[in-house]
C-alpha cells in the first residue's frame, strides 16, 4: 500500500497472487472493534467497544451464525487468553462452534500476548486435518501486538520502537507467508477461501495521529485455491471498511446477508460505497472523491485529502459522517433495550 519497503516481503509476494484491496480501512483502533466489525458489521464506538458491554455484543448479527446454517463449522483460533476483552463470551455467542486459544496445545516460545505465531500457525495446520468441510476458520496472531520485543532477528538492527515494531512485523509476515506456502498442500486447499485482513493500524514507525486516515488504511487480500483465475493478481480500488467485509463473502456463495445496514457488497455497483471509521472524539469518512477527518470536541476537520478544495460535495460528505456517527449511537444505545 506504499508504506516501507522491505517490511512485509511475503505479503507483498501473496498480493502479486490475489486480489487486493487497497483503499480498505479499519473501522476503529482495537482488536475487539476489528473482530466485532468484521463478524457482526457492527462499527467501532468512539469512548468503548461493544465487545465490553454485555447485554449488547450477544444482541449483534452474526456471519458465524449466518455460515452456520448452511452447514459450515467454525473454529476460532488465538495463542493468548481469549477471556481477554470478553472475547470469549463474544465468539461464542457469535455461533463459533469451538474457541482455541493458549489452553489448546503446547507452548514452546511466547510474548506477554501468547505462543509466537508460527506455533499457533502450525496447530492450526494440524487441528484443520480433520475439519469437517466446509468451515470458517479465524486465526488471530499476537506476536507483532506492542510492545515489539519479540526476541528475533529478522534484519531491522536497533532497539528504538519503530525498528522493533518492524523487525515484529516482518517476522508475522515471514511465518504468515510460510503458513499459506504450507497451505498450499492441504487437501482443502483447493475450495478454501483464504483473506488476510489487519484489525486496525498502528502509529508506528512514523508517529501517525490517533485519528489520521493514514493511519486507519488497512491491507484486505482474497487468495487461496478457490479465487477465481480471473481475480489473481488483481487490484480492487473500491472503498470500504470491516463491516463491509460479511455480506462480501455471503453474496459470494449465494447465501442471505446478514442484516446490518452497514455492511455492502465490495464487489456490487449499484450501491455508493464508502469507508467510515471512529476515533476517541470524532470519525473520518471517505470516498473516491475525497476523504475528511472530524474532532467533536473542537468542531474542526482534521485532515482534508485534497485540501485545496471545499466544494458543496465535502460539505455533503461531512454531514453524512456526522449523521452516521449519530446512527452508530442510536443504535448503539438501543441495544440494551
Amino acid at each position: 500500500l506504499g508504506g516501507d519497503s522491505g517490511v512485509t516481503p511475503g505479503f507483498d509476494r501473496l498480493a502479486k497472487e490475489g486480489l487486493l484491496f487497497t483503499n480498505f480501512y479499519s473501522t476503529g483502533f482495537r482488536t475487539e472493534q476489528g473482530l466485532c466489525a468484521t463478524i457482526s458489521s457492527f462499527p467501532s464506538q468512539p469512548k468503548t467497544t461493544i465487545i465490553r458491554q454485555y447485554g449488547k455484543f450477544d444482541r449483534l448479527p452474526s456471519l458465524v451464525n449466518r455460515l452456520d446454517s448452511s452447514g459450515y463449522t467454525s473454529t476460532y483460533y488465538y495463542a493468548g487468553d481469549a477471556a481477554f476483552a470478553n472475547t470469549r463470551a463474544y465468539l461464542e455467542a457469535m455461533g463459533f462452534d469451538k474457541v482455541h486459544d493458549e489452553n489448546s496445545f503446547p507452548i514452546k516460545r511466547r510474548t506477554p500476548w501468547g505462543a509466537y505465531d508460527e506455533e499457533l500457525f502450525a496447530f492450526h495446520l494440524k487441528d484443520a486435518r480433520g475439519a469437517r468441510q466446509p468451515f470458517f476458520h479465524t486465526l488471530m496472531t499476537s506476536t507483532s501486538h506492542e510492545p515489539f520485543d519479540v526476541p528475533v532477528d529478522e534484519g531491522f538492527p536497533g532497539k528504538d520502537q519503530p525498528q522493533q515494531y518492524r523487525n515484529s512485523v516482518h517476522y508475522s509476515d515471514r511465518t504468515l507467508a510460510d503458513l499459506l506456502d504450507a497451505c498450499t498442500e492441504q487437501p482443502w486447499y483447493d475450495s478454501t477461501l483464504v483473506i488476510i485482513v489487519a484489525d486496525h493500524g498502528h502509529y508506528l514507525p512514523h508517529n501517525r495521529g490517533h485519528y489520521a486516515a493514514e493511519r486507519h488504511r488497512i491491507p484486505l487480500l482474497f487468495t487461496g485455491g478457490a479465487l477465481q483465475p480471473a481475480f489473481r493478481g488483481t487490484v480492487n480500488q473500491t472503498y470500504g471498511s470491516h463491516t463491509d467485509l460479511a455480506n462480501t463473502l455471503l453474496r459470494q456463495i449465494g447465501l442471505q446477508p446478514i442484516r446490518s445496514p452497514w455492511s455492502k457488497d465490495l464487489f456490487d455497483p449499484t450501491v455508493p460505497h464508502f469507508a467510515f471509521w471512529t476515533f476517541d472524539d470524532g470519525f473520518g469518512i471517505a470516498d473516491k472523491d475525497q476523504w475528511q477527518v472530524y474532532d467533536n470536541l473542537s468542531g474542526l476537520l482534521l485532515q482534508r485529502r485534497d485540501s485545496s478544495r471545499s466544494t458543496d460535495q465535502d460539505a455533503d460528505q461531512l454531514l453524512n459522517g456526522k449523521a452516521l456517527e449519530q446512527v452508530l449511537l442510536d443504535q448503539y444505545l438501543d441495544l440494551s433495550q
